[in-house]
């Protein structure tokens, strides 16, 4: 269980599933804290996971997954923190232009 897996789960379930409101709807067996394990007990039949679409593509047992096309997408804003009076580190420039090309 993520300690933001209630606030993902929610967002996608009251944009797309009007039945579902809440996490805790859904009984909960177990959990998995690395992102490369997440789909193992999905592709198992042990359940279901609200995941990034391209954490998803990335998995290796594609034929062992269902993928759910929602009918409203869900966004997320990417924000950059950096502290307040010192410069963003160099070693950081290709990450930063290849997440916000164009806007720093």
């Amino acid at each position: 269980m993520h300690p933001d897996a209630s606030h993902h789960i929610s967002t996608v379930l009251r944009s797309n599933y009007t039945q579902f409101r809440h996490l805790r709807e859904f009984p909960v067996k177990g959990a998995v804290n690395q992102i490369n394990l997440i789909l193992e007990p999905v592709a198992a039949g042990n359940g279901f996971t609200v995941l990034p679409e391209s954490m998803v593509k990335a998995f290796h047992r594609q034929q062992d997954i269902c993928i759910l096309n929602l009918t409203t997408a869900i966004y997320e804003t990417i924000y950059l923190a950096h502290k307040r009076h010192r410069p963003v580190a160099s070693r950081y420039q290709f990450i930063l232009n290849a997440l916000f090309p164009n806007q720093l």
